[in-house]
């Protein structure tokens, strides 16, 4: 059933088990002074033990200076590395290789957030979901501070155990933002012509080959188009594509967007599935080192057939992950009606990164979570009735009946789903029904007794009664 999606790999000195990469999702899970916490450890070994071939943790920033957000993980400094180690050791356990993705914010950082005045090629601040502060342009002296703290990064990397270094050009951050000619105006020898803005990306990727030798492999994630005005394009990315591979680079991670075309970075649900595939298929055509495709890919078949029909040699699928840490797992085994998919919503994920919260799911509530809400079986079994047939009411009851007990779920309407049924009547909001659905199938399959069409009265409660009632209207 799976030709392509299972099949091995190896990158010098690391063999992933499969073609399946899980995706660099920031989220909001380490300490303010970047380091990694228990509860990081959780997320990453749930997704390891759910049968992801490489992890990309998330973007790290490589100096103080280059930090986006509060809670971003850092490996600026020694005092990361134990926390990493004992995250990347988590993951090892389970079979899973681990990737780190060196990051610097560049123009999209804020001094609320670092104390110090943004750095970029140029003085463009960003307005678009950032502070909006006009950043320093950079002297010769402090590029190449940077490309050693690059450099310092990837050695900590090494030593934290990690297996694949990603260095992130995507995006609109520092490294994308010398290349593009959106955001660097410099008149010297890092600006202007294309040979003089690919100059900071490849002493960059020279530097970390530098730090981490031969034998660990280096991916290189790129927008192959920025979708502003003046910005990089298809052409000129994939001519950037055919020189990092004469520098080594090991693997193109293709995305797209800055954050002034933010909703290409993270499409929602109104756009199509797997939109990037097109865009990948041209970085195929352009090079010979393996091309990964990221951008709404959701599901196994999916995934299947971008590897069948030769769009790229890997997926990389994050928010899939974030829905379902084990759907690897589930589709090798042909359990597909158990796996939770990604319908685009945004809500838990990429909005709350956004107000500096831990990143949740509404659809998967354990992702964040994997400790404190992993189904345990109950001393007791008890009768429980739950009084609501909406997203709450379904989550609750098959939580309950996974747990062991009796579950009786009363919903007034023929049909379950709550107000939300009413979504899948509104154009380019459907994807929200199939959620939906997926909580109810889940429902069944635990089993829940559901009695539709059914009002609960309060006299209800009598010779039968339950020992627990949750009211979920």
């Amino acid at each position: 059933m799976f030709r392509f999606l299972f099949r091995s790999h190896r990158f010098r000195s690391c063999t992933l088990r499969n073609r399946i990469i899980c995706g660099p999702m920031e989220k909001n899970l380490c300490t303010e002074s970047g380091l990694a916490t228990d509860r990081y450890g959780d997320y990453v070994e749930e997704r390891a033990k759910g049968g992801a071939g490489l992890i990309l943790l998330e973007s790290a920033y490589v100096e103080w200076a280059g930090k986006a957000r509060r809670f971003q993980m850092g490996i600026h400094e020694d005092a990361t590395i134990l926390p990493l180690r004992r995250v990347v050791d988590r993951a090892h356990r389970h079979g899973a290789a681990v990737g780190m993705q060196l990051h610097h914010g560049g123009r999209t950082c804020q001094q609320a957030i670092t104390g110090i005045r943004p750095i970029a090629p140029s003085p463009l601040p960003c307005n678009v979901l950032a502070g909006g502060d006009i950043p320093e342009e950079m002297t010769e002296a402090r590029i190449q501070g940077v490309v050693a703290a690059f450099r310092k990064a990837a050695m900590r990397c090494l030593e934290a155990g990690v297996d694949v270094i990603e260095i992130h050009g995507a995006h609109g951050y520092l490294v994308g933002q010398f290349l593009s000619p959106f955001s660097n105006f410099r008149k010297d020898r890092y600006g202007g012509s294309f040979e003089n803005r690919c100059r900071f990306p490849f002493e960059v990727i020279r530097s970390v080959r530098d730090a981490v030798g031969t034998r660990t492999p280096i991916f290189y994630r790129i927008s192959g188009d920025e979708f502003v005005d003046g910005g990089l394009g298809l052409e000129e990315t994939t001519r950037f594509a055919k020189l990092l591979e004469e520098r080594e680079v090991d693997l193109v991670n293709v995305s797209a967007g800055v954050y002034e075309s933010g909703v290409m970075i993270v499409q929602p649900m109104e756009f199509a599935l797997g939109g990037y595939v097109p865009m990948a298929r041209a970085f195929k055509e352009a090079i010979r080192i393996p091309v990964s495709v990221a951008g709404r890919i959701c599901d196994p078949y999916q995934a299947e057939s971008i590897l069948a029909e030769g769009s790229a040699d890997f997926v990389t699928m994050t928010r899939a992950f974030h829905a379902d840490a084990h759907w690897p797992k589930k589709a090798l085994e042909g359990r597909f009606h158990h796996i939770c998919l990604c319908i685009g919503c945004n809500q838990g994920c990429t909005d709350r990164l956004r107000e500096n919260v831990p990143l949740s799911c509404i659809l998967n509530t354990r992702a964040g979570f994997e400790r404190e809400f992993r189904p345990r079986s109950a001393p007791r079994s008890k009768n429980v009735w739950v009084i609501g047939g909406g997203p709450a009411g379904l989550t609750a009851s098959r939580v309950c009946a996974l747990r062991g007990h009796r579950v009786i779920l009363f919903e007034q309407e023929r049909e379950p789903g709550g107000l939300a049924r009413f979504m899948r009547r509104i154009e380019h909001k459907a994807a929200f029904w199939a959620g939906i659905r997926f909580l109810i199938d889940q429902a069944y399959r635990a089993g829940v007794d559901f009695r539709l069409g059914s009002r609960f009265q309060t006299p209800m409660i009598g010779g039968d009664s339950p020992d627990a009632v949750i009211l979920a209207t």
